[in-house]
């Protein structure tokens, strides 16, 4: 499946999870965006994805749970 075009909002993606989900929505072709809570963590998750392209890897600091904050990032 080619997700060429699309984009993926990866939430919780300093987990466990996260840097695999990534990783196979990258492999498939779509962007990957990835908020986060701390400075250096998109730095990490790359780190964690291992080798392989991560160009189409973006995010910023956000705080999922602050409503306002939400809308101001993805707005």
């Amino acid at each position: 499946m080619s997700l060429s075009g699309k984009v993926a909002i990866v939430t919780g993606g300093t987990g466990t999870l996260g840097p695999a989900v990534a990783r196979t929505l990258l492999d498939a072709g779509a962007r990957v965006d990835l908020p986060h809570r701390r400075a250096g963590d998109l730095e990490q998750i790359r780190e964690r994805m291992g080798p392989g392209d991560t160009s189409r890897l973006s995010g910023g600091l956000l705080e999922l749970t602050d409503e306002a904050a939400v809308g101001a990032y993805y707005g």
